[in-house]
């Protein structure tokens, strides 16, 4: 099981999403920085990485990884979950008030929302679905909501729409680790300083799998 570490003096900030299926402890720098030494030493080479990904399993034990140059899209993504992050953190201390309802009513089927509760329609990349599935989720670098003539074009009708654009190379980079929607649970990243793994600031994502946690 990895230990939580002190990581305030060399992490910028961290979220982990969803909260509530987490099993296995979040991971800590000196966890994160034995990772990168035995499967992606690399990055204290190579000034262009910008992001590594690691797979672990429910225990927090390793299974994959990769390091590379994310483009701006990409990293939009680790920037729209920190942005939410926020979000979330302001409505619950009452700094600001900021609707984070309606775009998460998307990320649960509309078989298992509540009856009498009035559901946005979803939109995937111009496309109406059902909801975004997890992996989806990491994918997604904007989400609007909009209502009105806007909602309407997408059948919402008196109803709100909630619009998500992703960006395929990251569903690409998810397919080769093996990350699907049937056997991911949750997601740790954080966001390093320059000089604490490597040359620069890297966006690091944990993503666990599933599985009965020991």
């Amino acid at each position: 099981m990895p230990r939580r570490a002190s990581i305030a003096t060399v992490v910028l900030a961290v979220t982990t999403l969803p909260l509530a299926t987490s099993r296995a402890q979040a991971v800590g720098i000196d966890d994160i920085r034995a990772w990168v030494a035995a499967h992606q030493p690399r990055v204290y080479d190579d000034t262009a990485i910008n992001t590594v990904v690691f797979v672990v399993d429910a225990n927090g034990k390793y299974v994959n990884s990769l390091a590379a140059k994310f483009d701006a899209s990409e990293v939009a993504t680790s920037d729209l979950r920190f942005a939410r992050m926020e979000e979330l953190i302001d409505a619950r201390q009452g700094t600001r008030r900021v609707d984070t309802l309606t775009s998460s009513a998307c990320m649960t089927r509309a078989s298992t929302a509540s009856a009498g509760v009035k559901r946005p329609v979803c939109v995937l990349d111009g496309v109406r679905v059902d909801s975004f599935d997890p992996v989806q989720m990491l994918t997604v670098r904007a989400l609007e909501v909009v209502n009105g003539t806007a909602a309407a074009r997408y059948g919402a009708g008196e109803s709100v729409a909630v619009l998500a654009t992703s960006v395929p190379s990251m569903r690409q980079r998810l397919d080769a680790l093996g990350v699907t929607p049937s056997n991911f649970d949750w997601l740790q990243t954080n966001r390093v300083r320059a000089g604490a793994i490597g040359p620069r600031g890297l966006d690091i994502l944990i993503l666990f799998l599933k599985g009965a946690a020991k």
